[in-house]
């Protein structure tokens, strides 16, 4: 059973969510909700579902300063109308959490990210393109770590098929600390097959497919003050490209009625993003979710980053 455990249940005052990043309206915002202080769970959960990777929160005002609402929608959107009956789908993915530790994994999940992000749209990639910046040129480490992100991506990119255009390389000593990696993953679909999930009606079945959830990537996850297991993403390739033309397939027999990839904020963003999509509630039994270890919590099975995963609303007829 994922029961929460005793320091999950315990409540979080204000202090400690300033002190670990959550603005005074946004802690305004959990007390009017929840009409109490959050547990500990519950924070964790806010924190994540609102930090800048998951939400992108700060991105998003940025955009809209530089462009019109229009053209910040359309970019959110991910797909452009060609004038020949189909759309350009394009979807980018950044990476800076591991770069400097696994500089070849991360490149590999830089890319897995990416063609998920395409696959929300129902699009193959045809080509992708890469975004480097990397710390002080003058450094025998930065050369070293251009070399393994480079062979990383081309490992990548040749067991997914997918053609590389030329990089953007960047030398700046304030990447010393941490690199900042991006890739954007370009597909072009067919507009009648674009998929555009909808809102749903009448009976559906909430469905898992996909990797059991391990414990990947919880250490950067975890609430202040509970335990941090450490654990980083590995992406399997060859089961990704299985699991792209799975989901293609039942997108086009109309099987899906709307679904997620879970990312960085675990199953619990991904499932608020679902039921937004879907102008729905959702009830969830997480003691149905498929896990690595008997030992997960609550909190670990929803937080967890384990990649490929999908959550989808299915007709009940079609289940």
């Amino acid at each position: 059973m994922a029961n929460l455990k005793k320091k999950e249940v315990e409540l979080v005052s204000e202090e400690i969510a300033l002190g670990a990043g959550m603005s005074r309206q946004e802690w305004a915002l959990v007390i009017q909700g929840l009409g109490r202080a959050p547990n500990q769970a519950e924070f964790a959960i806010f924190l994540m579902s609102w930090s800048e990777a998951v939400s992108r929160k700060s991105s998003f005002q940025l955009l809209e300063s530089l462009v019109s609402p229009a053209e910040a929608q359309s970019f959110s959107n991910g797909s452009i109308e060609l004038p020949n009956g189909q759309h350009l789908v394009v979807a980018t993915a950044e990476q800076n959490l591991f770069s400097n530790l696994v500089p070849e994994m991360a490149a590999e999940t830089l890319l897995s990210d990416a063609l998920n992000g395409l696959l929300l749209k129902g699009a193959r990639a045809s080509f992708f393109s890469s975004c480097l910046n990397l710390g002080d040129p003058q450094k025998l480490k930065s050369h070293r770590k251009l070399r393994n992100l480079s062979k990383g991506l081309s490992r990548a990119a040749n067991m997914f098929g997918v053609p590389s255009l030329p990089s953007k390389l960047t030398f700046n000593p304030e990447f010393e600390r941490g690199s900042l990696l991006s890739a954007t993953a370009f597909g072009v679909v067919e507009s009648t097959q674009l998929f555009r999930g909808s809102g749903v009606e009448g009976d559906h079945v909430l469905v898992y497919c996909g990797l059991s959830t391990g414990f990947d990537g919880l250490s950067t996850h975890t609430a202040p003050g509970m335990p941090r297991k450490s654990k980083i993403p590995v992406v399997d390739i060859f089961f990704q490209k299985r699991q792209i033309e799975t989901v293609l397939r039942a997108l086009e027999q109309k099987f899906f009625a709307n679904f997620v990839v879970p990312g960085r904020g675990g199953i619990s963003s991904a499932l608020v993003d679902l039921a937004d999509l879907a102008k729905t509630g959702l009830e969830v039994n997480v003691d149905k979710v498929p896990v690595f270890s008997e030992s997960m919590g609550f909190l670990d099975i929803l937080l967890s980053q384990t990649p490929h995963r999908v959550i989808a609303l299915v007709p009940k007829a079609k289940h």
